[in-house]
């Protein structure tokens, strides 16, 4: 958030921030430098955040097969700033506002890694849940979440 106190259309309000008014700014940065940003435009026709995405490939339990991944326009908005990037292979972190199963699995078609911490309701398994609430995980097991983790093979 960019603090700003004139008047403009575009002047941002968010409530119990340490910046509460001024302009959002949207950006991928490496070591403090910003590699793309994208103003947070709300009342504009052109929607910086609304990103296309290709049918994914089946995935999930039998009976619920799902065969689209649908984002928020928050999280598109990390798909659309890291296309502008050039072409290389990224690994991503992210907050708990962008994580979410759904944009890493759309980051890893595109062949980018990502890491981010996570809300309880934002898709993770409930065994992931337990082994937060109790603070370790079973003695001698190991936890592989296929809806997340999947094999690279290069």
């Amino acid at each position: 958030m960019v603090p700003f106190t004139g008047r403009s259309k575009e002047t941002t309000v968010v409530k119990n921030k340490p910046t509460p008014v001024g302009f959002k700014v949207w950006a991928v940065a490496q070591q403090g430098y910003f590699l793309q940003w994208l103003w947070h435009v709300k009342s504009s026709p052109y929607k910086a955040v609304i990103v296309e995405l290709p049918s994914a490939k089946p995935y999930g339990k039998k009976g619920k097969l799902q065969t689209e991944i649908s984002l928020s326009n928050t999280q598109s908005v990390v798909v659309h700033l890291l296309k502008r990037l050039p072409t290389q292979t990224y690994h991503v972190f992210t907050d708990n506002l962008f994580s979410s199963p759904h944009l890493f699995r759309h980051l890893r078609q595109l062949g980018i890694g990502a890491t981010g911490t996570a809300r309880p309701n934002c898709g993770i398994t409930t065994m992931m849940k337990q082994i937060k609430e109790t603070g370790k995980a079973p003695n001698g097991s190991i936890l592989k979440l296929q809806q997340i983790i999947e094999e690279d093979v290069s």
